[in-house]
């Protein structure tokens, strides 16, 4: 286990990565814990006048930190969950045990690493959609549930649901999965039908628990009984469906799908924040939204103009407007300056 140590603010660098969260005098979290510190980040805790931090030892950091084990642990995952899925497709066996022991062990490991769902962004997705989203959303769901204080067996069974969730597509015509163009309601409709096809290929196997199959099965249920395939209600949607409903939202949003391109990670969040009264669970998006405004805070991005610069700031209310410093040291307010916005994070 890695050591912490206390340090003053004026011996801090780019890179640091924070043992515990930094708080104000209000104690309102200015940055938490398990963020790599950038040159802004430590300019705004200047301002703040912070005296001291905790960081971790560097020299003691474990392996699971680094961005070249999140690489190897995602294309290695993806290649255990595309053989699954394969096996599903054309055999109607999933292979469960496999899974549960292996791949979750994975995405458990990707989602210590320090900017996980930075890393997630920048993951090259070639190959089939289904298969990188599927990963994709089970580390969200790892990553969120951690946010929201699950553990052990729990943050397990959220993992595996996230993984599992659109197992219902291995039966569902491959001309629909790739098409390019927009679904007709017809083809939309048969497409829906993934969740309950999931639970028939669930049902041939005694390992899955009750609460991985109730969130594979709700996971398009939304709180205001809009959503399928039982039209749910608020607390009739279970409570892994609701985790699992914002991760799969913001993982398809933020990447190119056959027929829509990918938003920035800020847009999905405004996205997400639109539905957090109605549609999407209320706590679950706010504890989202709010850990994720720490992850975006000192990131660089590309413009739409072209220019990169890097996030100084993103206020506390969910607009997700953020202030950005460019090159050339000129700061612009995103919220008021309608002729700009994000096109995507440098590099992805």
């Amino acid at each position: 286990m890695a050591k912490k140590k206390r340090i003053d603010l004026r011996h801090a660098k780019s890179g640091m990565v924070l043992a515990a969260p930094v708080l104000s005098e209000n104690g309102r979290v200015i940055i938490n814990e398990d963020v790599a510190l950038t040159e802004a980040m430590l300019q705004n805790l200047a301002t703040w006048q912070i005296p001291a931090i905790s960081i971790w030892d560097e020299s003691e950091l474990p392996r699971q930190f680094s961005v070249t084990h999140f690489t190897d642990e995602y294309d290695s995952t993806v290649q255990l969950v595309d053989s699954a899925f394969a096996s599903m497709r054309f055999c109607g066996e999933l292979p469960l045990a496999e899974m549960q022991q292996n791949v979750i062990n994975s995405v458990l490991q990707m989602t210590d690493t320090i900017g996980a769902l930075h890393h997630l962004q920048a993951m090259r997705r070639l190959g089939e959609y289904t298969i990188h989203h599927s990963v994709g959303v089970s580390v969200i769901c790892g990553v969120l549930g951690k946010w929201l204080g699950y553990d052990g067996t729990a943050l397990r069974d959220l993992v595996l649901a996230g993984l599992l969730h659109d197992i219902g597509k291995t039966q569902v015509p491959e001309e629909l999965l790739g098409k390019p163009e927009k679904l007709t309601d017809e083809e939309m409709s048969q497409m829906r039908q993934h969740s309950a096809l999931a639970i028939q290929l669930l049902r041939k196997t005694e390992t899955a628990t009750m609460d991985v199959v109730l969130a594979i099965l709700q996971h398009h249920e939304r709180m205001d009984g809009s959503g399928y395939p039982n039209g749910l209600r608020g607390d009739q949607i279970h409570p892994y469906a609701r985790i699992l409903a914002v991760a799969d939202l913001y993982d398809a949003v933020t990447n190119d799908r056959p027929f829509q391109q990918k938003m920035s990670p800020f847009g999905a969040a405004r996205l997400i924040a639109g539905d957090m009264y109605d549609k999407l669970d209320t706590a679950t998006s706010a504890t989202f939204l709010e850990h994720l405004r720490d992850y975006f805070t000192g990131i660089q991005v590309q413009l739409s103009d072209g220019r990169l610069a890097e996030v100084v700031m993103i206020g506390s209310d969910y607009t997700f407007q953020p202030v950005v410093k460019t090159q050339d040291g000129k700061f612009i307010d995103i919220g008021r300056t309608p002729s700009l916005k994000i096109s995507q994070l440098a590099g992805s």
